[in-house]
C-alpha cells in the first residue's frame, strides 16, 4: 500500500476517534504525523509514521494490517505540543533545493539549504539515509562530539548527496525523502537553538 494519509487512520474503531491531524511532516510522501483524538473517551495525542510509496505496508504502528496510532503517554504530551507548535510556526522558514547540475554524474546531487540569517551559527546533523551519503562543502562542516555535522554560513549550507551502493533509478530513498530529511534535521536544530 505504501503511504497512508493520516486523516484516514481510524483503527481500532472501538477505542480511537480522530479529532484532527495537527502536524504532517511530509503530506503525500511518507514522514510522520501527530493527531489529537480520543482514546476510549479521553483526549489524547497519537503519533505515527505514515509509510512510503516505495515500501509495502501501512506505516507504523499497525495492527493486523490496519494503520493505527501510538498513543502518547500523558507525561510527554506537553513536550510534543511545544515541538509541534514550533514546527507549525516555522514551517517554510527552511528552504532546501536539490538539483542535478549538468556536470554531475547520475546519482550525484547538489544541495542548498537556507534558513533566516537571524539563526546565528547553526549546526545540524546531516541526514543518515538508506543508500544515500551526504557531504558538506569545505567550510560548511563542523566536528561536534566526534561527529561531522553541517554548519550554516550566512544562513546557507552547501553540499552534495550521492546514491550510495545502488543505481540512482533503483534507489528506494527518493530525492523528496532526502529533501524532507534535511528540512527536519535543520528544523530540529532551530528548535534547539531557540529553546528557552
Amino acid at each position: 500500500m505504501g503511504y497512508i494519509d493520516p486523516e484516514t487512520v481510524d483503527s481500532p474503531k472501538a477505542s480511537w476517534k480522530l479529532t484532527k491531524v495537527v502536524y504532517n511532516s511530509s503530506p503525500g510522501q511518507g514522514g510522520w504525523s501527530v493527531a489529537e483524538g480520543d482514546w476510549e473517551g479521553d483526549p489524547c495525542l497519537g503519533v505515527r509514521w505514515n509509510g512510503d510509496e516505495s515500501e509495502p505496508g501501512v506505516g507504523n504502528p499497525q495492527s493486523r494490517g490496519y494503520p493505527t496510532w501510538f498513543i502518547v503517554p500523558e507525561g510527554l504530551e506537553d513536550a510534543i505540543r511545544r515541538e509541534i507548535k514550533f514546527l507549525n510556526e516555522t514551517q517554510g522558514a527552511v528552504s532546501c533545493k536539490i538539483w542535478k547540475p549538468d556536470e554531475y554524474q547520475t546519482g550525484a546531487w547538489r544541495v542548498e539549504v537556507s534558513v533566516p540569517q537571524s539563526s546565528g551559527t547553526l549546526v545540524f546533523s546531516l541526514p543518515s539515509l538508506q543508500n544515500r551519503s551526504c557531504h558538506a562543502d569545505k567550510g560548511y562542516a563542523r566536528a561536534v562530539d566526534g561527529e561531522l555535522r553541517g554548519c550554516f554560513v550566512d544562513g546557507t549550507w552547501l553540499g552534495d548527496v550521492y546514491s550510495n551502493g545502488i543505481a540512482e533509478d533503483e534507489n528506494p530513498t527518493k530525492i523528496d525523502a532526502v529533501r524532507n530529511a534535511f528540512i527536519e534535521n535543520v528544523m530540529r536544530a532551530l528548535a534547539y537553538y531557540h529553546a528557552p
